[in-house]
């Protein structure tokens, strides 16, 4: 391949770099109105009055809106197909706040000061209502959160807002108590894991206008842009034929914008002055009033036979999904669906569980999905039974773990194969990922710890994971190829790059089924107007889903113009050859691409040629991986120092190395992040403490000082290309392999994240005594 498998530069990397017009903020009118949202001082209150006349007054206030000027329809937020998992819960404006952040009341001023003036004139009286605060305590809580009767689940998801349970899910595979009693060993742990924040570079950006045809224009920092103009048409009962969405260059999203934040009140605003408006969030907002990851209880138990037999896993889940249920049942579906077949031949697997409301700032999607959660959980109580065994770590999950040409029947129950059949693994090469990791940490000479000196210990851990390719038999990606006068292309797709590199690897695709080069191949996405359907960027499904739309596209175009050369040398099609850049008969007549094109366009048989394709992934084949962590850590202080992340994925073929490592370890940092540095604290009145970057530490180049990654030879046939999905798989292994290491330095298991030095010195203590 010529192309694909290449290490080329980001199509558009050079031009932001210069600072070139790119982003949302960028686009925004100059003459806009500022939006300014007041929000919440209180956990859990009513209003019981609102006086917006001073603030309707000050000079330089276009408008002022509260729950009185806005209809109330029940929606979710959640970007995701339809009908939507989440429930609708949530309302533009409410008489009810459900969490210290939520929205009170919209200002639209002529600038930012006036505006934030405005939301200072507005008074109002809280009745303030007992908050739940405790998610562990949530269920069958004497407060409700949600009491109302106007929300509603738009299909069974286990939905009972009276007692605080905005979805809940059950499954099993034969019997976990009976297995569980007939296993040799037994172990039993709970898992806790924090509300990581996304951090994300570019804070929630909207901004809205309306055009010469009288229709409403967004632009929007959002992962999801066709579902934005879908929420807002039926929120603001605006059709949909009257709202175009524009997503430029987004600076980064990691789920965080997979969601409706700021586009509802610039349309509002928009529509109701008629002028061009903007909204950009406050890093403070971001941390308070967007999203953060679910935090979570995992309850496990995992049985086993002496010789390493894993017989059966239990998982009980409770996951906290804040005041809002949004993504709610299917980031913990994945916490058990993605997860949980790593081990696929126990007698019996059972996942089960709620998720609950609380009067937190709402979790919503984040890069792992459920999956991080889930693995630090399994990957650690795996490490533990292998210490219980005293079988060494690695050989527990070889004897195991998923292989390829084997399944599981989580994968059809659970939503990942076609009805009445389970996925097959057509590629998983978990072993080699294994013994390659193994070599690059040093683990034989490393495991399980030396000493470095009198009190610093260097040891090593490892966890293994799985993600997916997109969500089977639910979400479709489309692709447009324009053939142009000159013989370039234009491919226009609904995919949304979010600084992945999205629009760089399906260049590629299509540059490479169409035999060309990339820059011959000029690709616009994320127009609802102008480009093809596509759900968006999540799921980890761009590459394979995406990609297999625009391979099919591309294919179709090929034959396209292959007619229009037969037509043109006055032949039958399946006698035309084309190289990229000639149509060629074995009789020596030939023409170029470019003359064909420049026919079709000025002169002979005109006609212009665009080939669409849709496609919609039957399976979602799993990527693997192999994580491997080596540490220093001081026995005197509970320090960490991170020497050394060394990973080793199977993502099937790597459309683009460059940028597949820099997914990998940009999420490898991610996942340290939540297992070491990322701590979320909140004041006794449910307050978010660590609401800013001088609060909430994340790691940084400094922090980690080596990190490796490599991917082994895999071929996806149902791949375009045979590739497979590469954006998440990387998030998932660090919790569960720094907890390990320390185990192996010190002896002391963290189960709750993050592994701090704190926790860790405590632990020790406390095994000393």
């Amino acid at each position: 391949m010529k192309v694909v498998n290449q290490k080329l530069s980001s199509v558009d990397g050079k031009g932001i770099m210069m600072g070139r017009t790119a982003f949302t903020d960028d686009y925004a009118d100059r003459q806009t109105l500022i939006v300014k949202v007041l929000r919440s001082p209180h956990p859990h209150a009513i209003i019981a009055h609102i006086d917006t006349n001073k603030a309707r007054a000050l000079p330089g206030v276009a408008l002022v809106l509260t729950h009185h000027d806005v209809k109330r329809n029940a929606f979710t937020r959640a970007g995701q197909g339809y009908p939507e998992p989440s429930p609708h819960d949530k309302f533009v404006l409410d008489n009810r706040v459900r969490y210290i952040g939520d929205e009170v009341a919209v200002v639209a001023a002529e600038d930012e000061a006036i505006a934030n003036e405005a939301l200072r004139l507005i008074d109002v009286t809280y009745e303030v209502l007992p908050a739940v605060l405790d998610f562990e305590n949530a269920k069958d809580h004497a407060s409700v959160v949600h009491p109302e009767e106007d929300i509603k689940e738009m299909f069974p998801i286990g939905f009972e807002p009276k007692r605080n349970i905005a979805a809940a899910y059950h499954m099993e595979v034969g019997n976990v108590g009976e297995v569980l009693e007939a296993s040799d060993v037994v172990i039993e742990e709970s898992f806790y894991t924090q509300a990581q924040a996304h951090t994300m570079m570019e804070p929630h950006t909207a901004n809205a206008r309306i055009d010469v045809q009288n229709r409403l224009v967004i632009y929007s920092s959002t992962q999801t842009p066709f579902h934005i103009r879908r929420i807002i048409s039926q929120a603001l009962e605006i059709p949909i034929s009257k709202i175009r969405v524009i997503k430029p260059r987004v600076g980064g999203g990691f789920g965080g914008k997979q969601a409706i934040h700021g586009e509802m009140y610039v349309a509002m605003v928009t529509m109701r002055t008629g002028r061009p408006s903007k909204m950009v969030y406050t890093r403070e907002e971001v941390f308070e009033a967007t999203y953060t990851r679910h935090p979570m209880r995992l309850d496990m138990r995992i049985g086993a036979m002496r010789d390493g037999t894993i017989t059966a896993i239990d998982c009980q889940v409770l996951s906290d999904t804040g005041a809002y249920g949004e993504h709610a049942l299917t980031v913990f579906m994945v916490t058990g669906s993605k997860v949980l077949p790593l081990y696929n031949k126990v007698k019996a697997v059972r996942f089960t569980g709620d998720v609950v409301y609380t009067n937190h700032t709402p979790a919503g999607a984040y890069r792992g999905y459920g999956a991080i959660q889930g693995n630090f959980a399994l990957e650690s109580i795996i490490d533990m039974l292998a210490h219980e065994l005293k079988i060494d770590p690695i050989q527990l999950r070889e004897k195991n773990m998923i292989k390829e040409g084997e399944t599981s029947p989580i994968f059809e129950i659970m939503g990942e194969g076609t009805e009445g059949t389970a996925m097959t693994m057509e590629t998983c090469k978990l072993e080699t990922c294994l013994k390659r990791g193994m070599a690059l940490i040093g683990w034989e000479d490393l495991y399980p710890k030396k000493a470095v000196n009198d009190h610093v210990v260097r040891s090593v851990g490892m966890a293994i994971a799985m993600q997916g390719s997109g969500i089977p038999l639910i979400d479709m990606g489309a692709a447009t190829i324009k053939l142009n006068d000159d013989g370039f292309y234009n491919l226009m797709v609904g995919a949304t790059e979010i600084g992945q590199g999205s629009d760089t690897v399906l260049t590629q695709i299509a540059a490479e089924a169409l035999m060309t080069t990339p820059d011959r191949v000029i690709i616009y996405s994320s127009d609802t107007d102008l480009t093809p359907f596509d759900v968006g960027a999540y799921a980890s499904s761009t590459t394979y889903v995406s990609g297999n739309a625009v391979l099919k596209a591309a294919k179709k175009m090929i034959e396209m113009m292959t007619d229009e050369a037969a037509l043109a040398m006055k032949t039958n099609p399946d006698k035309v050859s084309f190289d990229g850049e000639v149509f060629s008969l074995e009789d020596g007549r030939q023409i170029t691409l470019r003359d064909l094109s420049n026919r079709l366009y000025y002169n002979e048989d005109q006609k212009q040629l665009t080939a669409t394709s849709s496609y919609v992934g039957p399976k979602s084949p799993p990527p693997f991986m192999a994580g491997f962590i080596e540490i220093d850590l001081d026995t005197e202080t509970g320090e960490i120092k991170i020497n050394h992340y060394a990973s080793v994925v199977d993502c099937g073929t790597v459309i683009n190395p460059k940028l597949a490592q820099g997914q990998v370890e940009g999420a490898i940092v991610q996942g340290l992040g939540m297992a070491h540095f990322e701590d979320v604290k909140y004041r006794k009145n449910g307050k978010l403490l660590t609401n800013s970057f001088m609060h909430y530490k994340i790691p940084t180049v400094k922090d980690i000082k080596k990190l490796t990654t490599e991917f082994v030879s895999s071929y996806e046939t149902s791949g375009p290309f045979g590739a497979k999905s590469v954006g998440e798989i990387g998030i998932d292994t660090p919790p569960a392999a720094l907890a390990n290491a320390v185990y192996n330095a010190v002896g002391v298991r963290i189960t709750s994240l993050p592994i701090t030095s704190e926790k860790i010195l405590m632990a020790i203590k406390a095994k000393d005594v």
